[in-house]
């Protein structure tokens, strides 16, 4: 039997290399199911994990019916990685590819289907993985400007250890924004996103954060967050995802111009666009909508906090009047904004209880 009869004796190959061997008066190895069953005696080689994709292949290049095993571990202790018999394109031989890990030694073991044995070339091909988005690292936190929408994607990112925030842990690669805090309502929002998304956000430090909001599931799979920042303050947004998921995102980053201080009267505006009525309110708050009949809308509440208490899309607006249900709501301020896709956002305040604002 050849040297590497063992996996003891399995030889090293590296990207790029074609190498010849024989199973022929190989021994059983005794292996197990491993993506394909091991019946017939094989022959070891191990390749040195460098974070690249690798393809090993004995397609149209085998003398019989090949197969190929590729396990991690050690040879007293492999675990099956994956495996595979026949390939489109190679009849009765065999091409497998799988992402290696630096530093990881993968085990591979080319046996033949039955009791077939016979001789091969096995070549090696590499291709390294696209890098990592720009913004992978907290330390690189892509600055984000007021009302505009920005996109990437998670999947060559790192995961980030990043503590889990409001009961939203921290389980997926993401990446990674800033702002600074302007005291103004601020959404983040990655709803329309091709996964299953979270978000985070943070202030403090990189590696030292303190929670401020997250969200998980809000419209769909994908999250939503609202908040009021702190003039001043750094803010750090994490987009990943749910378990390991990690995909294509567009991360909406809208700021609501500042609210004046309250003057008395029944109305306090920043926009003449829409009215609410009665205001303060007890049971229900109405607004109208007669300026943007046809408009595709997204009306939402916050409380004085900045916390979302409700939110109402609407695909095409044809009441002039939309009614909300307030009576669960503590007495106190709010803040209505209507989003008007291409028109802006327009907000008034109102109050729940007797006290006007």
């Amino acid at each position: 039997p050849s040297g590497n009869d063992l996996c003891s004796g399995a030889i090293p190959v590296s990207c790029g290399q074609t190498v010849s061997g024989s199973t022929i008066g190989a021994t059983f190895d005794g292996v197990g199911t491993c993506g394909t069953s091991n019946t017939a005696p094989g022959v070891w080689y191990t390749f040195q994990g460098d974070g690249s994709d690798v393809t090993v292949s004995t397609c149209n290049q085998a003398s019989f019916d090949t197969k190929i095993s590729i396990f991690t571990g050690s040879c007293g202790s492999l675990s099956c990685l994956q495996g595979d018999d026949d390939d489109s394109g190679c009849g009765l031989t065999t091409t497998e590819t799988f992402a290696t890990t630096p530093g990881v030694t993968y085990y591979i073991l080319i046996h033949g289907f039955g009791s077939a044995v016979g001789s091969f070339n096995l070549s090696v091909t590499c291709v390294a993985p696209p890098p990592p988005p720009a913004n992978d690292d907290c330390a690189d936190a892509i600055e984000l400007s007021c009302n505009t929408t920005v996109s990437g994607s998670t999947e060559q990112a790192s995961a980030d250890g990043a503590p889990t925030c409001d009961g939203v842990s921290n389980t997926s690669a993401g990446v990674w924004y800033t702002f600074v805090g302007s005291s103004r309502i601020v959404n983040l929002n990655t709803c329309g996103s091709g996964f299953d998304t979270k978000l985070s956000v943070y202030t403090g430090a990189c590696g030292d954060f303190t929670c401020v909001a997250s969200n998980d599931d809000y419209c769909g799979l994908q999250s939503s967050v609202s908040f009021v920042p702190v003039q001043g303050v750094q803010y750090y947004v994490l987009v990943h995802g749910f378990g390991s998921a990690t995909g294509n995102y567009s991360l909406e980053y809208d700021c609501q111009s500042p609210l004046p201080r309250p003057q008395g009267g029944t109305q306090i505006s920043t926009d003449a666009a829409i009215t609410l009525f009665p205001n303060p309110a007890q049971d229900e708050i109405n607004v109208k909508l007669e300026g943007f009949t046809g408009d595709k809308a997204n009306i939402l509440i916050h409380n004085s906090l900045g916390q979302l208490m409700m939110e109402r899309r609407i695909d095409q607006v044809e009441m002039p009047v939309e009614q909300f249900n307030v009576s669960q709501l503590q007495s106190g301020m709010y803040f209505l904004t209507v989003k008007v896709e291409g028109k802006g956002n327009f907000t008034e305040k109102f109050m729940v209880g007797s006290v006007r604002p």
